[in-house]
């Protein structure tokens, strides 16, 4: 049901057990071309960052073994007409940060083809990343909304299980490891809402987690079934949960000689439009 972001180059794959831990269904986030040490951002200059709080960038980076220390790095941005900042006075303003140029250099980007096009920002890490010990990402507020380092990282809708994996939570569950998720609020943060949006989802319609598993998980089933006059069961259709139309199932008949249920036949199913149930 939950929306989520990955900003990292890994892809990111989690997994939910069958009626067997054998048999598991894994959903997948695909990495973000954007690196840590490497971010481009989409939009090209200049910038209108005049709005309250559109001149703040705020990136959180970790540099220790765990990677799970993240301290956030807020910089302002200035430059000599805020509705039209250029990416020359946006890498200017980046590298005037003391704790930024420690760590990070930005440069005006312009594609290779186009010498004289509009130009973005590119951020890249300066330093030897530790032996992997690095990571950095940018956060969905302020100046992201308008520069969008973050516009193509990879969106997905998973089961609301995997919110363990959310930033935000990499302490109440350490022992997951440093591959984290950004859960998305895109009803508080319309940008958030945008990027979902973008990569063309709707925001105000997440699946349910039921909806999300399609049919391919053998521990959680939906029965639909059919009762006679007499309260006796007489037929029952049986099937994964989220499973859809063609989808395979089982039907099950019960036959009584009165009140005593003298036969149970079990056979193959194809799931048609009406047969399909949801919870309330």
């Amino acid at each position: 049901m939950p929306f989520f972001q990955n900003v990292y180059n890994f892809e990111f794959r989690g997994s939910l057990f069958g009626s067997d831990r054998q048999y598991q269904t894994t959903w997948n986030v695909p990495g973000n071309t954007n690196r840590p040490d490497y971010m481009v951002n989409k939009q090209v200059g200049p910038y209108d960052l005049s709005a309250p709080g559109n001149n703040v960038l705020t990136m959180y980076y970790a540099y220790d073994p765990s990677l799970l220390g993240y301290s956030p790095l807020n910089i302002t941005i200035t430059g000599a007409n805020m509705s039209a900042v250029t990416a020359a006075e946006v890498a200017s303003s980046l590298n005037s940060n003391a704790i930024f140029n420690t760590m990070f250099q930005a440069s005006v980007f312009s594609s290779q083809y186009y010498q004289f096009a509009p130009s973005s920002v590119l951020i890249k890490y300066t330093k030897n990343a530790g032996g992997g010990h690095f990571r950095a990402y940018i956060e969905n507020t302020g100046a992201e909304t308008i520069l969008q380092y973050n516009r193509n990282a990879p969106i997905r809708e998973l089961p609301t299980y995997f919110t363990r994996w959310d930033m935000q939570e990499r302490f109440q569950f350490p022992t997951l490891g440093p591959d984290r998720l950004i859960l998305l609020d895109p009803a508080t943060n319309p940008y958030e809402a945008q990027l979902i949006q973008w990569q063309g989802m709707d925001p105000n319609a997440p699946l349910a987690d039921w909806q999300l598993m399609r049919g391919t998980n053998d521990a959680y089933f939906f029965y639909n079934t059919v009762y006679n006059t007499s309260g006796q069961l007489t037929e029952e259709l049986k099937y994964y949960a989220g499973a859809t139309v063609g989808d395979a199932a089982k039907k099950t008949y019960y036959l009584y000689s009165g009140t005593t249920l003298c036969a149970k036949l079990e056979t193959p199913y194809t799931l048609q439009s009406g047969d399909l149930i949801s919870p309330p």
